[in-house]
């Protein structure tokens, strides 16, 4: 038996035809003239018949898959046509959660060992290396279950020379996590990319602390993170081939 929603006016058509910003526009009475863009799957010619007679706008196709303008009344016209497969709206107001890639690179059989892999795995003993923007040592999807950091060495080449300067490249200065955990890593930073090498690494290897869901790939794997100096091409080669 398949799902039904039923308008005030006692139109009826199927949810798995509709994504969620579709169904919370076409309940809303006041919502009912504002023309929106939708994509729309199904038999092209019936969707430019419907979106004439509607008086919407008929962009253009793709296959099956067409995008078109019209008021939100005529939404569930569209959706109560056998010959409509699909019909999905953007919305408003959205933002970036990568909250389903784990799912979709099936990360989740990994961790679980799911049949042919004989254990789970979620990265420990393997080391990440990242080379961005440089990172946020103080989060919490960076740290072990004691605070402690997972980062064990953190070059930052945009900083000026110090004692700490690695030597085989004489620029910049590097830490152990020892280092790190004493609050030594005090110059660098993650602002340079608004947070993207935090990101990435989170993506890589977050365990999902910070709110308890969302964990990255390898959640149990360590990290040494290089924060790599955009504005220096010169340093650019002998960063690159540190891993």
């Amino acid at each position: 038996m398949s799902l039904v929603y039923t308008l005030a006016s006692g139109q009826v058509y199927p949810q798995s035809k509709l994504n969620l910003h579709l169904v919370q526009l076409i309940t809303n009475e006041q919502m009912q003239q504002e023309q929106i863009n939708i994509l729309v799957q199904g038999d092209i010619s019936e969707i430019r018949k419907l979106t004439q007679n509607w008086g919407g706008i008929f962009r253009y196709a793709v296959g099956n898959i067409a995008t078109v303008k019209v008021p939100v009344i005529a939404i569930a016209d569209f959706a109560a046509s056998d010959k409509i497969k699909r019909i999905e709206s953007p919305g408003s107001g959205s933002v970036a959660l990568n909250d389903s890639m784990r799912s979709t690179v099936h990360v989740n059989e990994v961790h679980a060992g799911l049949a042919p892999l004989l254990q789970g795995y979620n990265g420990s003993g393997v080391v990440v290396g990242i080379i961005d923007t440089g990172v946020d040592l103080t989060h919490p999807d960076l740290q072990d279950s004691a605070g402690n950091t997972r980062v064990k060495y953190l070059w930052d080449m945009r900083l000026p020379n110090a004692p700490n300067t690695p030597a085989a490249y004489g620029y910049g200065q590097e830490w152990n996590n020892t280092a790190i955990d004493a609050g030594q890593a005090t110059g660098s930073n993650d602002t340079q990319g608004y947070g993207h090498g935090t990101h990435v690494s989170g993506i890589a290897a977050g365990d999902g602390s910070a709110l308890n869901k969302n964990m990255g790939v390898a959640p149990g794997a360590d990290l040494i993170e290089v924060a790599f100096d955009f504005n220096n091409e010169a340093k650019a080669f002998n960063e690159l081939s540190v891993f």
